[in-house]
């Protein structure tokens, strides 16, 4: 996986501390019985037969620093509701590094901002500043993903994954990750859909002088679904101001998210350290998504990686033992977008 995350947009991860040495030499051209002498003594010595009076490496076995990163944990009127959501959101947006050409590539931020500006992260009761007066009113989940719209979709394209009778039990209440996950998902889709208005998504996008283009589409599409009938308008008179072209509760998502993602780009970094229970229900919630994965190989890598250090330092080390054991990658539905809609991938 990438090694760190540079700054896209208002809110992506941002990289606390990250620096690479210089590869070490190894010379293993001979083998272990070679016949070549040992020429070294108990008091390693340079040419001159000085000792070797350099310090020791204390950087670890790899002689490099831990991978940090830093999620958005506290800032006006905010705070991560739970652990899980910092590591659904970082590991959602660590997918798009599975699409090797696309523009396709949302931050962490927008993944909470869009929580935050949808439902107000009521999927369940968390601590200050989620109090609610009472429960969310939409059966839509944490991100508030529609059964009609948006669920439709997933079924058609990623039906390996997607069937429609798991969506009250994936979507309603509590179930962090497979709604976190199912928006990343349903970004590609909505991302490939804009083909309808035809158009190469990633040639619009890139072209757009609106810096954040491709957080404010994705949020159209995350609250009006992927046939957005605004898109149209969007596409062919603002393709510059995005917000120019949307109305009414389209534009307050729209627009709150970006508000939102900027908050966050200044807030604290999260950094409560993960235990092994957090974990655990994490990929408990993961497996209801994925059934098929192999999650006792998946368990064995990722405990180890819990250390008490801080989730700066442990959320990259788990999340690159999962990923080396699960199975699943973000990628085109080619079979199924040619066989629903006669479209390539973008």
């Amino acid at each position: 996986m990438v090694a760190f995350f540079l700054v896209v947009g208002l809110g992506c991860v941002r990289t606390l501390m990250l620096f690479e040495d210089e590869p070490h030499l190894v010379d293993d051209t001979a083998p272990p019985d070679s016949g070549i002498p040992d020429d070294t003594s108990d008091t390693d010595s340079d040419d001159t037969g000085n000792p070797d009076t350099s310090e020791p490496d204390d950087t670890g076995d790899t002689g490099e620093p831990p991978q940090t990163v830093c999620v958005a944990g506290s800032a006006d009127n905010f705070a991560i509701p739970h652990a899980r959501w910092a590591l659904a959101v970082l590991h959602a947006s660590r997918r798009y590094d599975d699409l090797s050409d696309s523009v396709l590539s949302l931050s962490p931020e927008w993944f909470l901002a869009s929580a935050w500006q949808r439902t107000g992260f009521g999927c369940a009761e968390y601590d200050e500043p989620w109090y609610l007066s009472e429960p969310w009113s939409g059966p839509l989940g944490c991100m508030g993903i529609a059964e009609d719209t948006t669920w439709l979709e997933l079924m058609r394209l990623y039906p390996q994954y997607y069937v429609s009778d798991d969506y009250s039990t994936l979507m309603t209440g509590d179930h962090i990750e497979a709604s976190v996950m199912s928006l990343a998902w349903a970004t590609y889709v909505n991302h490939a859909l804009m083909q309808r208005l035809e158009i190469d998504p990633d040639e619009w996008i890139s072209a757009s002088k609106d810096p954040h283009a491709l957080e404010r589409m994705m949020a159209l599409h995350h609250f009006s679904g992927p046939w957005a009938w605004q898109a149209s308008d969007v596409v062919k008179k603002c393709p510059n101001d995005i917000e120019a072209c949307l109305t009414g509760e389209t534009l307050n998502h729209v627009s709150g998210v970006v508000e939102k993602m900027q908050i966050l780009s200044d807030a604290e970094c999260y950094d409560e350290p993960l235990t092994t229970e957090i974990v655990e229900q994490y990929l408990e919630e993961l497996e209801r998504l994925w059934p098929s994965e192999d999650w006792s190989a998946i368990r064995a890598a990722a405990l180890p990686a819990v250390t008490g250090e801080g989730f700066a330092i442990e959320a990259p080390a788990v999340l690159d033992a999962i990923d080396s054991e699960l199975g699943v990658r973000l990628r085109c539905p080619e079979t199924e977008l040619w066989n629903w809609y006669l479209f390539s991938c973008p």
